[in-house]
């Protein structure tokens, strides 16, 4: 509702219902109210991060210790501005960072702490993807990476990243069992296409790729 529906209708002022030299008057002053108003909603926008205009973000991300990464797009880095004091307490968990990463544009991820498979690693664990949808190249690859360094646990070791893509095809069997076809594919840096298989009936595809990254120390 504008200042002039406010005044003629719900105030319903006696003088502004027929068109006069008073009702003029006070449908001006009533696009002016409007105007004033919506300049005050724009400036109070400014005040508030997913509100405010881009140009802007840069600041604030420099107010919070939140400096921008070279992976980030506009709408990654404003989520990360935004979420800078939700982000900084889900840090350091095993499902805080499940969730940064599904917030940050990468969702239905687990945690694999590769102690289960090897004790001596009791620090180091996989980020593992379950269906991204599409493929992951390099520089996401390295996106995730940044990230995940940024809010694992402190003593932790990022290892690798791997992800699974599913493929379902329509079973015309009257059998209630239904099989799979599980491929695993190891790729190297550079070479991240999903391989195409074709499926019959009754089967479904789960491919595994595994990113492998060497961690180094500093000395």
């Amino acid at each position: 509702m504008n200042f002039w529906q406010y005044f003629k209708d719900y105030l319903a002022f006696p003088f502004i219902q027929n068109k006069n030299a008073l009702a003029v008057i006070v449908k001006g002053l009533a696009l002016t109210m409007d105007n004033v108003r919506n300049d005050i909603l724009a400036m109070r926008d400014q005040f508030v991060v997913p509100k405010a205009d881009d140009s802007l973000i840069s600041n604030y991300g420099v107010s919070r210790g939140i400096p921008r990464i070279r992976f980030d797009n506009d709408k990654q880095y404003r989520t990360r501005v935004e979420k800078a004091l939700a982000w900084h307490k889900l840090g350091g968990k095993n499902q805080g960072l499940v969730q940064i990463l599904a917030e940050y544009g990468y969702p239905n991820g687990e945690i694999q702490n590769l102690r289960h498979t090897d004790p001596a690693r009791w620090a180091t664990f996989n980020i593992n993807l379950l269906d991204p949808g599409e493929s992951l190249e390099q520089e996401k690859v390295n996106a995730i990476y940044e990230i995940a360094n940024m809010y694992k646990p402190a003593r932790s070791k990022l290892r690798g990243i791997s992800f699974a893509k599913f493929q379902n095809a329509p079973v015309y069997s009257l059998a209630s069992q239904r099989s799979a076809i599980a491929i695993t594919h190891v790729v190297s840096f550079g070479e991240f296409d999903i391989p195409q298989t074709n499926l019959n009936a009754q089967a479904g595809q789960t491919i595994y790729i595994t990113f492998k990254h060497k961690v180094s120390e500093v000395l």
